[in-house]
């Protein structure tokens, strides 16, 4: 498998972390994007609150984010930041070199 399509698999799988706890989808708080420029923490419930919807990252409401990878984040990221006038809009405003532990509302994963 190409270095590339690793990076791929790797990112898919980290958009899936969600569960079901009686019947009802759980988003997760926090979520990791591994990247060699350095990881992305990716605060979802910040983001969720914010916005108010799922639509400007989501095609439906929740689950997968179509097109979701480099150029996407890039556009759609940091575009949304610039138009709100919030948020980081520089590479080390969401990538960073240092490992953190993520840790999510129902435990670490």
């Amino acid at each position: 498998m190409r270095r590339g399509s690793v990076a791929a698999a790797v990112l898919v799988m980290a958009l899936f972390p969600l569960t079901t706890v009686a019947g009802k989808t759980q988003r997760p708080d926090m979520i990791t994007f591994p990247s060699k420029n350095g990881d992305v923490y990716f605060n979802h419930q910040k983001h969720a609150k914010a916005s108010g919807t799922c639509r400007p990252c989501h095609d439906r409401k929740g689950g997968k984010v179509k097109g979701l990878g480099k150029a996407w984040a890039h556009k759609v990221c940091r575009g949304c930041h610039e138009s709100a006038k919030t948020g980081p809009t520089e590479c080390q405003g969401c990538h960073h070199q240092q490992k953190k532990k993520m840790i999510t509302g129902k435990g670490t994963r």
